[in-house]
């Protein structure tokens, strides 16, 4: 019989998973079939659980049983076939070590990631407009701010007055700020609240909800009802929403002399794309 040196095999075994170890495709391989696995059933402990505080022995047991078939199934030479069973044992040993800390980094709770996270918006869109028999006065703004809780189903959104331009005329701006919104005093609109339904932000389609919530305008602090399109793409919301001030539930007071050129009822778009953050 061919008289081998277990050194020589020790260091054989221990260079090919150290190479693997040091390029991460055999580690990174392993892991991931491991996860394919467990991760069902690891979703159900919560976002910072690991596989092996999740499933301690399992787990192990089944990196160590992955290693050994993998370790015995080499084929260094003949001589090595003839190893004893706890050599293999030992060898396999080498590579969990080094996966060891894998297995107990965190994993991503992927299956509600996207329900637990914040939805962004930095530069929505939104247009008002008055159709009063004498004149149709539009403007617009893309400095729409917003934020949508998709666990709580909460949302905030505010726009600076002086943002919106468009105006028939610079004249029909500075009163439109001065005299009607009188925006020194009340620089922002706001609208905040709580979206009616329950949406499952992790399936892409679109919903159309109701948005209550307080809107805020010249001062004036309104309960308001809002229906509103979502179009969940992708860990993007699309939005889309019309509605109608009355200028009068704002203490927006229009002059007589002007009350030809300016509708009582102003109507509003707003369009938005909302990312999702951490």
């Amino acid at each position: 019989m061919m008289s081998v040196d277990y050194r020589i095999m020790l260091v054989k075994g221990t260079i090919i998973f150290v190479m693997s170890k040091g390029t991460d495709r055999f580690l990174k391989k392993t892991v991931s079939r491991q996860l394919k696995y467990f991760s069902v059933f690891v979703s159900s402990h919560g976002k910072n659980t690991n596989l092996v505080s999740a499933f301690p022995y399992p787990v192990m047991i089944f990196s160590w049983f992955h290693h050994f078939v993998l370790i015995s199934s080499l084929q260094f030479n003949q001589a090595m076939l003839q190893r004893p069973f706890h050599f293999f044992v030992l060898l396999s040993l080498v590579p969990f070590v080094f996966q060891y800390p894998k297995l107990c980094q965190p994993i991503p709770n992927t299956k509600n990631d996207l329900q637990d996270r914040m939805f962004r918006c930095d530069k929505g869109k939104i247009t008002i407009r008055s159709e009063a028999p004498l004149e149709t006065i539009q403007a617009s703004s893309n400095q729409l701010k917003g934020i949508i809780d998709a666990k709580q189903r909460n949302f905030a959104w505010s726009i600076e007055i002086k943002t919106l331009k468009g105006f028939n005329s610079p004249l029909q701006q500075e009163h439109f700020n001065e005299n009607y919104m009188e925006t020194t005093l009340y620089p922002t609109a706001s609208f905040t609240g709580k979206i009616i339904e329950n949406i499952n932000f992790d399936t892409d389609g679109t919903y159309n909800i109701r948005a209550k919530g307080i809107l805020e305008i010249h001062g004036v602090r309104q309960e308001r009802i809002v229906k509103v399109r979502l179009d969940v793409k992708k860990s993007n919301i699309i939005l889309h929403s019309d509605f109608t001030i009355a200028l009068e539930e704002h203490n927006i007071a229009i002059p007589r002399v002007v009350h030809q050129k300016i509708a009582t009822d102003v109507q509003v778009t707003v369009d938005a794309v909302l990312k999702a953050g951490s």
